[in-house]
């Protein structure tokens, strides 16, 4: 089974979980199982002993991971302290395998790392900033910082048609900051 994890850049011990179960019996206990992490982009495994992605000459490629209850095993990752450092859009793979006589097995996740405080922000911003609109071929509409005076954002817009956009006086054309 895989699934798609979203994980924060920020992140000091992002967990890599694997639930090891049996139908019929439940989770299974007392494995060792094994976690490589892969940048989806350039192919590229991480070396968990320096924490640096690498084509090869890997330390340890593979690293355990600890068994936490009821076939449940875990594995923090340090997603800051990863070289090159990865950024928000970054896609990782987690690859999981367990090898143990009767017990073996495969099983990815897809990890995309997100930032959820600069999306926060920007999204208060949005919601509470002030903005105006200007007439144009395009018009313009231009989010300001927090500061009021810096263009944050820039949108270019076209009436229903594709033409320029007219200022009509008496209709929204300014929002001032919340208060």
């Amino acid at each position: 089974m895989s699934s798609t994890v979203l994980v924060e850049v920020t992140n000091a011990a992002a967990p890599l979980d694997l639930l090891l179960v049996q139908d019929g019996v439940g989770g299974i206990v007392g494995q060792v199982p094994l976690v490589a992490i892969r940048d989806a982009t350039t192919g590229q495994y991480l070396d968990f002993a320096d924490n640096r992605f690498k084509a090869s000459g890997w330390v340890i490629k593979q690293a355990t991971m600890s068994e936490v209850e009821r076939g449940r095993y875990r594995r923090p990752l340090n997603v800051p302290a990863l070289q090159p450092q990865r950024q928000e859009g970054s896609a990782l793979v987690a690859e999981y395998t367990v090898d143990n006589g009767p017990v073996k097995g495969t099983a990815n996740d897809l990890l995309l790392l997100v930032n959820f405080q600069s999306n926060l922000a920007l999204l208060r911003k949005a919601l509470t900033n002030r903005m105006e609109e200007s007439p144009g071929n395009p018009g313009v509409l231009v989010l300001f910082d927090d500061n009021g005076t810096t263009p944050l954002l820039t949108w270019y817009l076209r009436d229903m048609a594709g033409g320029p956009v007219l200022g009509t006086a008496g209709a929204p054309a300014r929002r001032s900051a919340a208060v």
